[in-house]
Parts: C-alpha cells; structure tokens; sequence
C-alpha cells in the first residue's frame, strides 16, 4: 500500500518474491528531506549466491539467508546511516576447498551509525570450525575488533594436505 502525503511517500508494506525467497518491509521517504528516511526490510530464504549477483565481490559461498533490516537516514549512502541488522543464514557452504567442511551456519547481529559498525555477535560455524566475531569496525577497517577460530585440527587438516593430525586448535586475535 503507497500514499504520498504532505510530501511524504510511505509504502506500508511491500512484498516480493526476490532472490529465490520472500522479501518484506515498509518504507518512509520525506522527498525534501530524504536523510530522514526509514526503511524495514525482512527476508526469508533468500539464496546467498542470487545476492552475490548485487555486490562487485564473489566469494562463491552458497546457502539460505534470513535478515532483519531497519534502516534510518540518507539511503542513497548507507554506509552512513543509522541501522540494524541481525543475519542468519543456513546451510552455507563455502567456495574451493573448504566447501569440504560441508553445511554451516552464520548468526550476526549489528548496529551501524555515521560509517561505525558495532558487531553485538557474530558466530559462523561449520562442522569441525567455529568462528566468532565482536567489536568495531569503521569504513577504514577494524577498529576494536576481537576474532576467535576453534577447530578439529583432525576435521582441518585435509585441508591443507595432512591427513595424520589431530587434537583443538583456538586462534584468537584483536585487530585494532
């Protein structure tokens, strides 16, 4: 539903099969002053590489994606505005090599304001390897940000070539 009043464009609510998945949301655009736009975007299901298809970076990861967005400012630079996100994403699998690891799954949650980007939790893992994430990062890189990596170095290691190995492995690292 769409009604432009007083200059101020509001979709109630949009839906749309997207992505092979379901998207949803809402959005409010003052067309004389659209930094004060707000926008909340769901999706379901969505494939992980159809969005690929929107970005200039291929990794070849695959899977299902879940989001959460709302989103609050100029929407034309949304490095820069005010947001929220929470992800989660199924049945990843990802590219070459480590496709072998088989399934895995991704949960993040963040907040965003002015080009600062605050990770509240992100774990990813897969079987065998658990990555987590937490702290800041700016548009320049990492500000404070805390990255631990646990794993099966038996699971790993045909990885890399070796076959014979076993026993944990926890790296832990806080890029500044």
């Amino acid at each position: 539903h769409a009604t432009l009043v007083d200059g101020v464009l509001s979709l109630s609510r949009f839906e749309a099969r997207a992505f092979d998945g379901a998207v949803k949301g809402s959005l409010v655009l003052e067309l004389q002053h659209v930094e004060r736009a707000h926008l909340v975007v769901e999706t379901r299901g969505v494939s992980i590489a159809a969005l690929e298809a929107l970005g200039r970076t291929r990794i070849g990861a695959t899977g299902r994606l879940d989001a959460d967005l709302d989103a609050r400012g100029d929407l034309r630079d949304p490095v820069h505005a005010r947001s929220q996100i929470r992800v989660s994403a199924r049945e990843t699998r990802l590219p070459g090599q480590l496709a072998a690891l088989g399934p895995g799954t991704v949960d993040a949650e963040a907040r965003a304001e002015r080009g600062v980007f605050d990770i509240t939790r992100g774990v990813s893992s897969w079987p065998g390897l658990r990555l987590d994430a937490r702290g800041r990062a700016t548009v320049d890189g990492p500000a404070t940000l805390h990255l631990s990596a646990t794993g099966e170095i038996a699971r790993l290691a045909p990885l890399f070539g070796q076959s014979h190995a076993g026993g944990d492995a926890t790296l832990e690292a806080d890029l500044a």
